[in-house]
């Protein structure tokens, strides 16, 4: 049981490590706020969204360009778009 719990915990402390719950939630809601205007704007917008936040993580806060977050936006994007067809 203290096996199961530390791989829980471990799990969580990486998903929080670089607020990936964050992008993914961002994504999400931004598409689907802007899906009822346009389907392409939705699409083109989240995406260039989620890419411009990680270059803005990486200029100005400077921290690495973060793999997990943009994955993270775009599963959100995916989750958003299935839910909303």
């Amino acid at each position: 049981m203290k096996k199961i719990l530390k791989k829980i915990s471990d799990a969580k402390d990486w998903l929080v490590k670089d607020n990936v719950g964050l992008h993914y939630a961002l994504a999400y809601i931004a598409y689907d706020v802007s899906v009822k205007h346009n389907f392409l704007i939705a699409i083109t917008g989240v995406m260039l969204g989620i890419v411009l936040m990680e270059v803005y993580d990486k200029v100005h806060l400077k921290t690495s360009f973060s793999w997990r977050d943009i994955l993270a936006g775009l599963l959100g994007l995916a989750t958003a778009y299935f839910i909303n067809i």
